[in-house]
């Protein structure tokens, strides 16, 4: 099968989930024949690059325009206006959309994936080629906009409302996409009831096999948990700000705890905020975050808002180290709240959760024991390297989903 894939991230750093889906999703086509992946961003750093030829991934980059000001907002505006995405306003000009075009005509992939919903407009273009066509969503985009909205506040609340008013239409151009993979059998049914019409199916998000079979060893510390994720995406903050509060409470109970922020861009208000916090640590980015989660009692992820199955919480799970977390936070995964994670919703009840791990060892290695079982059998690379192999666009989500979905959520896929 020849794919030719386009995104809106390269796969290195892998400092995001959208970078690590795009990373995973690339190997699963590499295995399944020949993949030219197109990506529309900035040229990655030279050792981001020389890592990626490591691991095999050789990539076309297209970047966007250089603007700012009034003539950016300009353009987005009438790009929102005219239904396409604020983000293809500066990176899908109309000469760079015949050149996609004409590749697609010259190169004749049996399927052109669209890595982005912002990529949707790209549709109409690719359609005329007679090449198949998916649009790959790692997020449902206007229940994530809806999700943030209910927490912002002044300017990022109007950008959050024009993402979702942008966001809707773009999900409506999905329809004409011969598939819509979601990483979720949740969120295929959600684009399902959202956008009527769009054939949505589930291809989920699958750890590294590196991590299932890394040796894990008793946490480092017992009374340490950690966050991962980049602190400019609005969840993640919004969950770190909430850490901080946790830990308030935990203190007051008289509970011995240490939290662990790990992620780039802590704004300073976070970072002034965690110093009044004795046990709170804003550590920024860090170069192994597999080693942070697995010295760690536990990942502790109070998340309000999002969308799509969390990497940071399957990671934690393959490394077998128990999840605190919210129904957001589990959302896709089709777990056992308190058998392979832990889930709660109040303040209260996720310092509940969090004082008993830490109190009670026994407790969390089998937890962590139960995650990564349910890891390896519903989220393992080798389970979506095969699924793709053997698809032909439609057919990936049917197979990936009958392989990793447990019975009792399968999601009945619409693809025909």
């Amino acid at each position: 099968m020849r794919t030719l894939y386009i995104t809106i991230e390269p796969p290195a750093p892998a400092s995001s989930g959208h970078r690590l889906r795009v990373r995973q999703l690339h190997r699963a086509f590499a295995s399944a024949g020949e993949v030219r992946l197109v990506v529309l961003c900035q040229r990655p750093r030279a050792d981001d690059r020389r890592a990626m030829a490591q691991a095999g991934i050789a990539a076309e980059y297209l970047p966007p325009r250089r603007e700012s000001g009034l003539p950016a907002v300009l353009r987005q505006a009438r790009a929102v206006l005219a239904g396409q995405s604020r983000w293809s306003a500066k990176s899908l000009s109309a000469r760079r959309r015949a050149r996609l075009r004409r590749l697609v005509e010259t190169w004749r992939p049996d399927l052109v994936v669209l890595g982005a919903t912002a990529l949707s407009p790209l549709i109409e273009d690719v359609r005329t080629t007679g090449a198949r066509i998916v649009v790959d969503n790692h997020n449902v985009e206007t229940r994530l906009a809806r999700r943030m909205l209910a927490g912002a506040r002044g300017k990022e609340r109007l950008r959050f409302l024009v993402d979702y008013v942008n966001m809707t239409s773009l999900e409506r151009r999905m329809r004409a996409a011969d598939a819509v993979w979601a990483c979720s059998g949740e969120d295929a049914d959600a684009l399902a009831r959202i956008c009527p019409g769009v054939r949505s199916v589930s291809v989920p998000n699958v750890v590294d096999d590196a991590l299932l079979d890394r040796a894990v060893a008793p946490a480092g510390d017992d009374r340490t948990l950690v966050f991962v994720g980049g602190l400019s995406y609005w969840p993640n903050l919004e969950a770190a700000w909430r850490l901080i509060a946790l830990s308030e409470r935990l203190a007051a109970r008289g509970v011995d705890h240490r939290v662990r922020i790990c992620g780039r861009h802590a704004p300073r208000d976070l970072v002034e905020a965690a110093r009044h916090a004795p046990a709170v640590e804003i550590a920024g980015w860090v170069p192994d975050i597999a080693a942070e989660i697995a010295d760690a009692a536990l990942l502790a992820a109070p998340l309000l808002s999002g969308s799509g199955t969390k990497f940071k919480v399957i990671e934690a799970m393959a490394l077998a180290r128990p999840v605190v977390t919210t129904t957001v936070g589990a959302e896709g995964l089709d777990v056992r709240p308190g058998h392979e994670l832990a889930v709660a919703e109040t303040n209260e009840a996720l310092v509940d959760a969090i004082a008993s791990l830490l109190a009670d060892r026994p407790a969390r290695e089998a937890m962590g024991r139960a995650a990564r079982e349910f890891v390896r059998r519903h989220f393992s690379q080798a389970v979506l390297d095969a699924a793709i192999r053997d698809a032909d666009g439609s057919g990936a989500g049917r197979e990936v989903e009958a392989a990793t979905t447990p019975p009792a959520r399968r999601h009945a896929a619409s693809a025909s």
